[in-house]
């Protein structure tokens, strides 16, 4: 049909090129666009945004196994399993322990098993030596924190590392060696840990009292599992208490503990005194233990 003329007094009226009612090939092999509703674009960004922050707090808030441990420990209050039998003892060679030991001492000795490394473990001198033994000689770190001239002239624990928490000073009064920690962080064997867990720490000193002491500030700065052997070296009286401090002290210090109540109100018999192996003589540089 052709186009009607228009009829005179009309305008006519440009309305462009129609269109044809079927798409062009062009427009049949353009990609179809999908127009997304509004508001889509910002509710995944706001989504991505709340994502990421859910995942750093996650991330942050994750407990440990320490603290997974600890949990465990308030739930259940007894942290000390049955004492299992001592497996059999393979020390490594050239181990001055195993060498000296009297085999009958450690008859029916049993070592109990910890779980929650959050706490001073106590030990008698008979578990330690057994718990010594098991351990390999490169994990294991032996901190006697003597006088000086008591563990250099002996006798002393093989293997042992003498960093003193109580010395004598100028006027020959014996005090409190504020330098202990600086001292421990400087030593050449422990310096050269990469890490202040994965070896055992054994503390040792002239009696309970002042292992106690030790003990708490190791663990305090991050050093665990560490044990506390009770009794010390020369046994423990109760009464007998370091400078400047007393019972309170100690059972303030007894609650940081996991195993033997103390203080005790029993004699604890020393490392001595059960006649266990030690060094005697004058430290010697070739005696002197190796950083490992």
């Amino acid at each position: 049909m052709s186009e009607q003329e228009p009829q005179p007094g009309t305008k006519k009226i440009d309305l462009g090129p129609r269109k044809s009612e079927s798409p062009s090939p062009a427009e049949r092999s353009a990609p179809a666009q999908v127009q997304q509703p509004p508001g889509c674009s910002r509710f995944m960004f706001y989504l991505f945004i709340g994502y990421t922050l859910f995942l750093i707090w996650f991330l942050y808030n994750k407990p440990n196994q320490e603290d997974k441990a600890e949990q465990t420990n308030q739930a259940n209050p007894t942290s000390v399993v049955e004492p299992s039998p001592i497996p059999g003892l393979n020390p490594a060679p050239g181990d001055q322990l195993a060498q000296k030991v009297e085999p009958e001492k450690l008859a029916g000795v049993r070592v109990p098993e910890f779980k929650n490394h959050t706490k001073v473990h106590v030990l008698t001198p008979l578990q330690a030596l057994v718990l010594m033994i098991e351990t390999p000689r490169e994990e294991r770190i032996v901190i006697d924190v003597r006088d000086p001239e008591k563990y250099s002239q002996g006798p002393r624990i093989p293997d042992s590392l003498n960093i003193p928490l109580y010395a004598k000073n100028g006027e020959g009064r014996i005090t409190f060696n504020r330098n202990f920690l600086n001292e421990i962080r400087a030593n050449p064997k422990l310096s050269k840990l990469k890490k202040k867990r994965g070896h055992i720490f054994f503390v040792v000193a002239d009696s309970t009292p002042y292992g106690l002491q030790a003990a708490t500030l190791l663990l305090g700065n991050g050093y665990r599992p560490v044990y506390l052997i009770a009794g010390g070296m020369e046994g423990w009286q109760p009464g007998d208490y370091p400078p400047r401090s007393g019972p309170r002290t100690v059972e303030f210090l007894a609650r940081l503990t996991d195993g033997l109540p103390l203080p005790g109100e029993e004699y604890q018999p020393g490392w001595l005194e059960l006649g266990l192996p030690v060094e005697e003589g004058p430290v010697k540089e070739e005696q002197a233990p190796s950083p490992d």
